[in-house]
């Protein structure tokens, strides 16, 4: 009897509790900060990808992870669902970071080589940096350059990895580069141009 007492005390406290919480407005108050901590929905993300470039027409097979600005740099990261495939707009400060000639010139190698070697006393950085293959591809409305690359990185889950860097230039006319990687025995460049083709 005295065990059920107790356990009907420690009811009826909580019970007090929690109109006691509501009453003071708690129970709102817990409901609008979870909705502040709760994951931005597809919609929501693309409508802040806006500030780089327009992805309302990406298939919904590629997820938009996130929108950033790092180091002067915004950028909207996404992935290939099924293959895990990383893809990246970036949208640099610096206008000659890389530029079109680049590609044509093949200054891209040194400035590539050079960008990572900034990078190269971060905790996840890239070794053994190499240009494998150069092309084009249709994306955001126009023909743009690109370099196929692999290296080895550092300090991610992945080891060897493969991908392409790009430059497109986006409707308010500034450069933007195109970036995707995946596992070396994993990258589709077809995951990379059907993305990359409806990104406005």
């Amino acid at each position: 009897m005295k065990g059920c007492l107790s356990l009907i005390i420690k009811i009826a406290v909580v019970i007090l509790a929690y109109i006691g919480f509501q009453s003071l407005g708690g129970v709102d108050f817990v409901k609008q900060k979870f909705q502040e901590f709760t994951t931005p929905t597809q919609d929501e993300m693309i409508e802040k990808a806006k500030t780089v470039a327009d992805l309302s027409k990406v298939d919904h097979e590629y997820m938009i992870d996130r929108t950033a600005t790092v180091l002067d740099y915004h950028l909207v990261l996404a992935e290939h669902k099924a293959s895990g495939q990383k893809l990246a707009i970036i949208d640099p400060k610096d206008e000659e970071l890389l530029t079109k000639n680049d590609f044509k010139s093949g200054e891209i190698n040194k400035k590539l080589n050079k960008l990572n070697d900034k990078f190269q006393y971060q905790l996840v950085r890239f070794e053994n940096l190499e240009v494998t293959d150069r092309g084009t591809y249709k994306a955001m409305g126009q023909n743009v350059p690109f370099v196929k690359f692999e290296a080895d990185a550092i300090n991610l889950p992945v080891g060897h990895i493969s991908g392409t860097i790009g430059l497109a230039e986006n409707s308010k006319g500034k450069n933007v580069i195109l970036a995707s990687v995946n596992n070396d025995d994993k990258y589709s460049q077809i995951i990379t141009e059907a993305f990359f083709k409806k990104v406005k």
